[in-house]
């Protein structure tokens, strides 16, 4: 059972990051197709040109851009370059997709939930471009 304490705090959680962040797009992205298949297994000798990934906006979100402190950057796992998102919740991040905010798409490292027991209150993304 959820701690009520904890519920309100993921409903505060929300609230501010609505009022506060802006809408990035969470994007799940697929390798295309390099011709290689069963039936013609050198692909398509005649395109030399990779055909691009397929991009396809998973859900819209409001968040809250964070940049790390220089005591946080460690040049491995927090390099300069990296920012954080805040995320209310609703919609579950992952390592898989990429974010894009103001036209940048920027990959995924890692996702925190911040969960004070059994609840989920907003959702910690670190992203690099």
């Amino acid at each position: 059972m959820a701690n009520s304490t904890h519920t309100r705090l993921a409903q505060v959680a929300r609230r501010l990051i609505a009022k506060n962040g802006r809408l990035v797009e969470l994007l799940s992205v697929a390798e295309a197709s390099d011709g290689v298949s069963d039936t013609n297994p050198f692909g398509d000798l005649t395109d030399e040109i990779k055909p691009e990934p397929s991009v396809t906006v998973v859900a819209s979100v409001k968040a809250v851009q964070k940049r790390y402190a220089t005591d946080e950057i460690d040049g491995v796992q927090i390099q300069s370059k990296d920012v954080q998102f805040l995320l209310d919740s609703q919609f579950v991040p992952s390592p898989e997709m990429r974010l894009r905010d103001r036209g940048l798409d920027y990959s995924i490292v890692s996702v925190i939930a911040v969960e004070p027991g059994d609840v989920i209150c907003l959702y910690k993304v670190q992203a690099r471009l």
